[in-house]
C-alpha cells in the first residue's frame, strides 16, 4: 500500500539523490569511454524519478480504485532516455572510437 507519506519520502529521496550527483566531466580530448560513463548520472536520476512516478500511480489507484497499467508507469524516464539521449551518447562514443581507429591507421 502506497501512502501520502510514501510519496513524501520518495520526493525526499529524490532530492537527496539529485543533491548528491556530481555531473561527470567530459575532457576536452575525450576517449570513447569518457562519453559512455556520462550516462551514469542520468540512469541514477531516472531510477529514482521512475520510482516516484510508480508511487504516484500506486497511490492514485489505491485512493480511487482506478487501475493504471504498468506500461504507463514502469521505467518511463529511463525508457525515454534509453531510446533517445542515451542512444546518442553511445552512438557518439562509437563514432569517436571509429574516428580514433581511422586516425591511427
Amino acid at each position: 500500500m502506497t501512502t501520502h507519506a510514501d510519496l513524501e519520502a520518495r520526493w525526499r529521496a529524490l532530492g537527496k539523490v539529485a543533491n548528491g550527483i556530481m555531473p561527470t566531466v567530459i575532457p576536452l580530448d575525450p576517449i570513447p569511454n569518457d562519453l559512455t560513463v556520462f550516462e551514469t548520472d542520468l540512469r541514477i536520476l531516472a531510477r529514482h524519478v521512475d520510482a516516484l512516478v510508480k508511487a504516484y500511480a500506486d497511490y492514485f489507484t489505491e485512493r480511487t480504485g482506478h487501475k493504471i497499467e504498468a506500461r504507463y508507469t514502469d521505467d518511463q524516464l529511463l525508457s525515454a532516455l534509453d531510446g533517445n539521449l542515451l542512444f546518442e551518447f553511445q552512438d557518439a562514443a562509437e563514432q569517436l572510437a571509429q574516428d580514433l581507429a581511422d586516425a591511427a591507421a
